[in-house]
């Protein structure tokens, strides 16, 4: 079961406190790595190996103190020595894959270490993305103290599975278009056609599947006015007992039901970000949306789209064959006339 992103932060916390002041790469650095994938639940052996071999250059072989194919590439330190020198060391070991044509395990993550600081280099940002590696990329880099890992978590979002988002500064033109929309009745994020002869029995699914998103929402979010953590404002134990009892009435049920985990307190309540942070995302709602998902693919077709790509390409026709009539004609072409000779 995924962790929460408290869980995770309390984790980190403790790993610092339990490694502060460790000095010795050979002796520690395995079990500190090991340690360091717990926090966020996942076992190190399941996905990186220790002193991966690499051929370089002159023939003989390097050996990468952890590597996690198409991942991650871990260079440790003992405390105290240059992390230049280890970063330089690292990206020469990713140049070392390349050239013994291994790009497909060449890792976008490249983490530096001595114990006491921790630089994280993304070699992939997202706007940089489509740039081939080494060729012009500029590599996005965090460096921290072990002491504040636990400020610097959700930059390691990529161990769990879990997708991070980077905001940068925007352009001015981009900013004022995203002021137009946000204000227009008209113009919205995410448009697509309207299905084209949904039933009324596959619209009242829809209204059904939204108001359960909507009703499970309800029950996490604090009232207006409250931040998340705050008591929940006429909560009643009448409510989780007929819930827990399998009683027939519309109650709602209690956050540990609808959660699946005991750590949510029925005395809390979230905020829509808490609600969709991708970590502690309660059960129920996750259900909800998927069911929201469904009912509204139904709409456009009975067989299921099979991924994200396929759902996108058939709206994307639909809009097209929407939007031809809309195009101008084109001009009728003249025929040439003949130059008599």
């Amino acid at each position: 079961m995924p962790l929460s992103w408290n869980e995770i932060r309390h984790r980190a916390i403790q790993v610092a406190h339990n490694w502060a002041g460790t000095r010795s790469e050979a002796a520690e650095k395995q079990t500190f790595w090991n340690e360091f994938f717990e926090v966020f639940g996942i076992q190190r052996r399941l996905v990186a190996s220790f002193e991966e071999p690499v051929k370089r250059i002159s023939g003989q072989y390097g050996y990468i103190d952890l590597f996690w194919k198409s991942t991650l590439l871990v260079e440790h330190k003992s405390f105290g020595q240059d992390l230049g020198k280890a970063q330089s060391r690292a990206f020469q070991y990713l140049q070392d894959l390349l050239n013994e044509g291994r790009a497909k395990e060449a890792p976008r993550y490249v983490i530096v270490s001595d114990f006491a600081r921790i630089a994280l280099h993304d070699l992939e940002p997202e706007q940089q993305e489509d740039l081939p590696l080494f060729a012009g990329r500029r590599v996005h880099t965090l460096e921290f103290p072990l002491a504040e890992f636990h400020k610097h978590i959700h930059a390691f979002a990529f161990i769990p599975g879990y997708k991070q988002h980077r905001f940068a500064d925007q352009d001015p033109i981009n900013l004022e278009a995203t002021e137009i929309m946000g204000h227009s009745n008209k113009l919205v994020y995410n448009n697509h056609p309207w299905p084209q002869s949904p039933t009324t029995k596959q619209k009242e699914a829809v209204e059904a599947a939204a108001q359960k998103v909507l009703d499970v929402r309800a029950h996490f979010l604090a009232p207006v006015g409250q931040t998340s953590g705050q008591p929940v404002q006429g909560a009643s134990g009448s409510q989780s007992q007929n819930a827990r009892a399998g009683s027939g009435s519309a109650a709602t049920p209690p956050e540990e039901a609808l959660t699946g985990r005991p750590e949510v307190c029925p005395t809390k309540r979230a905020s829509l970000a808490d609600l969709y942070d991708p970590l502690s995302m309660p059960p129920a709602l996750v259900k909800a949306h998927t069911e929201l998902g469904r009912a509204v693919d139904l709409c456009y077709r009975p067989q299921p789209f099979t991924s994200e790509r396929q759902r996108v390409e058939y709206l994307f026709g639909l809009y097209e064959r929407l939007t031809a009539p809309l195009l101008p004609a084109a001009a009728p072409k003249r025929p040439r006339k003949r130059v008599s000779t």
